[in-house]
């Protein structure tokens, strides 16, 4: 590694690009984010650029170390109560893993951040203390060395389903079980633990706690690196037309069942199951239609209070 000596008279160079970098890579994307723009937004030289980060990913491993020294935190508090570690590790993995189904522009950063050198060592590195802190009971004879070699492991797995996104098939309630299941059993957690802690995530509002999340770090990210939230698109506040999916209903497993839904993200019709108006792209022609039909015939089952909460459903005089 090469190291760049930076004076005092560069730190406000260093500063400005920066700013700019984190603010285009949460509004445009990683790879969409140009070195031309980011100097001229920047207003700084190629040469000046180089001589600072070398290139862009040296900018993301500063946001990475960010956002993963606050994650944990974040989860913790976001699930609103103190959690049994592995509780805190299955919680925090299902966050992490359900903001890139949120916002696409973090799914690049997710997995960039788990593919560049730099970015993944950080990772690697402060994740596995913290498994070692959370599964060492489970395995005494493994050394803090021997869980940054796993984590190199269950990284790949996570970056693996990132990915991929959530379709009618991979549900994200599927994705989430899946991942936590094979991590899990990796760590040598009892298969009786592992159903508790996945029970346990499938029971939460997981995408409202992620929406909640990625609010705050937007936030602490503007705060940190000191540039304006306009522009770019952070989660909408739940309303009465949109219902969260929660847990591993019979709802939930209907729902995924047809096609041209959504399951994955749980954002549900505009009014009543029989309103035409939806939020669906059920596309034209015979095979829209019928999986319009296909849909309506599902949630018909269901009364209004469990489609849409037992609150929305009485203010808005659905029951």
């Amino acid at each position: 590694m090469i190291l760049i000596a930076i004076t005092s008279a560069s730190l406000p160079t260093k500063k400005r690009i920066r700013t700019v970098c984190v603010k285009l890579f949460l509004e445009k994307g990683y790879k969409q984010t140009m070195l031309a723009e980011i100097n001229e937004k920047a207003g700084v030289s190629f040469s000046q650029f180089q001589n600072i980060f070398r290139a862009k990913d040296g900018v993301l491993t500063e946001l990475v170390e960010f956002m993963f020294e606050n994650q944990f935190a974040m989860a913790r508090s976001a699930a609103g109560k103190k959690l049994p570690p592995i509780y805190v590790y299955a919680v925090e993995t299902a966050i992490q893993m359900t903001l890139t189904e949120l916002n696409e522009n973090l799914r690049e950063i997710y997995i960039e951040a788990y593919t560049q050198k730099e970015a993944s060592e950080f990772i690697f590195r402060e994740t596995a203390k913290e498994l070692y802190l959370i599964f060492g009971s489970y395995q005494p004879e493994l050394t803090a060395r021997d869980f940054y070699d796993m984590e190199i492991g269950s990284a790949s797995i996570m970056r693996g389903y990132m990915a991929h996104p959530c379709d009618e098939e991979l549900t994200l309630e599927k994705k989430l079980r899946l991942f936590l299941t094979m991590s899990l059993r990796a760590y040598n957690v009892p298969k009786e633990e592992t159903e508790q802690a996945i029970r346990f995530v499938e029971g939460l509002d997981i995408r409202t706690i992620s929406e909640q999340v990625m609010q705050a770090l937007f936030k602490a990210l503007a705060m940190r690196f000191e540039f304006s939230l306009a522009g770019i698109t952070l989660p909408a506040q739940k309303n009465r037309s949109q219902y969260v999916l929660q847990g591993s209903t019979p709802l939930h497993r209907d729902i995924s069942r047809c096609k041209g839904v959504l399951p994955c993200i749980g954002i549900y019709p505009d009014a009543i199951p029989s309103c035409s108006k939806t939020r669906f792209p059920w596309g034209t022609g015979r095979r829209g239609k019928k999986a319009r039909n296909n849909y309506e015939k599902t949630i018909a089952q269901y009364p209004a209070h469990v489609l849409y909460g037992a609150d929305t459903a009485a203010n808005s005089g659905l029951c």
